[in-house]
């Protein structure tokens, strides 16, 4: 059996985090993996390290260790990449890159010495493949989604929280400043003002960062904080949007989760946005630069049921075959 490597910097209940825990459920039958994380940040999800542990080998890495696999997968552009060769050896390696690169700063993107060791770069969306200066050795795989996503969705929830009669919103995710604070109070307003009966549930938990976005929404009485849920499907089925107002994604993954469910999304107009949605077809597109939200509640609210309609025939399948190709070849 063929040992796959994956490093990441921490453990934290994220969207790389995710797309780990989908690759390993689907593969783990065939492949050994072997999770392994620095944590210098002191920062660690116990919860999703004990979901990663159903399926791998997960650990710190510890300065003695020394770990060997036939493919590594380094999750993160921005690492000590001379001191965790040392430690980390793989026949195969491959950048797997799930965020933008940071302008201020050089990423291993830049770095020919580090490339050198890289066979290729794997990119989550055809956006990220475009920012790199490398396409020879990059190619696009999208992120897998749950194979028995709608079987999830049927799950029952507790909260009586979609009672919006004109319509009922949903956003899914880690609770950061980065997925659009101020534009989601500027969606509520827009509602609120045009005199909308909405829902407004938050799924997810944030870090720092949590406490200041309640505060901001507590002005709001129809907002619902739930917290953290391991299956978030049963919430996005049961809403009429999936809302994300993020300033950047690299790949919205749950917005394809969404329309796996038959749920279109409002979604800001970050570049991933139009791989994924398309305009007042399968969702609505809010420009990120205008405050004028009252331009796009009509849409919202009477086009629901044709969004609806135009994802019924949506099919979406996890991509197997290709990271098969990777794990075989080394």
């Amino acid at each position: 059996m063929k040992k796959i490597i994956i490093y990441n910097e921490t453990l934290l209940s994220g969207g790389i985090e995710k797309c780990i825990e989908l690759l390993i459920t689907e593969f783990h039958q065939r492949y050994e993996f072997e999770i392994v994380y620095l944590n210098e940040s002191g920062m660690l999800d116990i919860t999703v390290e004990n979901r990663l542990k159903k399926y791998a080998n997960v650990h710190k890495l510890s300065p003695e260790d020394v770990v060997e696999g036939d493919i590594c997968l380094w999750c993160r552009s921005y690492m000590d990449w001379r001191r965790l060769f040392k430690q980390i050896h793989a026949k195969k390696n491959y950048l797997w890159v799930h965020s933008k690169p940071r302008e201020d700063d050089n990423s291993l993107l830049d770095d020919e010495e580090f490339l050198s060791h890289i066979d290729e770069i794997l990119c989550v969306s055809q956006t990220v493949r475009n920012m790199l200066n490398v396409n020879t050795k990059s190619r696009v795989i999208y992120n897998f989604i749950p194979n028995d996503i709608k079987e999830q969705s049927k799950e029952n929830i507790l909260e009586d929280v979609f009672t919006g009669k004109d319509v009922n919103l949903v956003m899914v995710g880690r609770i950061s400043v980065s997925k659009g604070f101020d534009r989601i109070t500027l969606l509520l307003d827009a509602l609120d003002e045009k005199n909308i009966d909405y829902n407004f549930v938050v799924v997810g938990k944030g870090r720092s960062k949590e406490q200041e976005f309640r505060e901001l929404l507590s002005k709001y009485p129809k907002v619902t904080f739930v917290g953290y849920k391991d299956n978030p499907y049963s919430y996005i089925a049961r809403a009429d949007y999936l809302v994300l107002l993020s300033t950047f994604e690299t790949w919205g993954n749950v917005i394809t989760e969404a329309k796996a469910l038959g749920i279109p999304a409002i979604v800001t107009n970050f570049p991933a946005a139009y791989e994924q949605i398309e305009d007042d077809v399968n969702g609505v597109v809010i420009d990120m630069n205008t405050d004028n939200y009252i331009q796009y509640i009509d849409r919202i609210v009477k086009n629901k049921e044709k969004y609806r309609e135009n994802l019924r025939d949506f099919k979406f399948e996890n991509d197997k075959k290709t990271w098969e190709g990777i794990f075989d070849e080394a």
